[in-house]
């Protein structure tokens, strides 16, 4: 959970966690919740929670979650739910917002980015899936908030 505001008090998000007063008389900006993986797993959580009836009123979809980031990030809405790894980039990039709380791992499915080579994947390819399980690219995974998994 993300807020334009870089001096925003954090929050403890638990079951019951009353983010339509953290809300106000903003919008919670997030993902296309029917069609892309992060409004997927924030309306999984938001739900978990108990708080999806309350607050999808309040929701300003977007077209993904950088998207969606992009809507806090210029006042357009008062919090946005992100991946971590869009608010780690967003501070190498400007750092334009502030994460205030996290989901619960348990709130949601895990969120995992699969990796799968095809029969008929080119050299090419090939040597791109070598990279991507490689030590230089699992640095740039973990610096970027990604687990990587073995």
């Amino acid at each position: 959970l993300i807020a334009a505001d870089k001096n925003a008090t954090p929050v403890n998000i638990t079951q019951g966690f009353d983010l339509k007063a953290l809300l106000g008389d903003g919008k919670l900006s997030m993902a296309t919740v029917a069609a892309v993986p992060a409004g997927q797993y924030g309306k999984q959580a938001l739900e978990h929670l108990g708080l999806w009836q309350d607050i999808a009123p309040h929701v300003a979809e977007a077209e993904s979650a950088r998207a969606a980031l992009a809507l806090a990030a210029q006042g357009e809405a008062a919090l946005a739910i992100v991946f971590a790894s869009d608010a780690i980039a967003d501070d190498l990039a400007g750092d334009r917002v502030s994460v205030v709380g996290v989901f619960p791992a348990q709130s949601h499915a895990p969120i995992t980015f699969p990796m799968a080579l095809m029969p008929m994947a080119s050299p090419i390819a090939a040597d791109f899936a070598a990279y991507l399980r490689s030590e230089p690219a699992r640095e740039v995974f973990v610096r970027f908030g990604f687990a990587v998994l073995p």
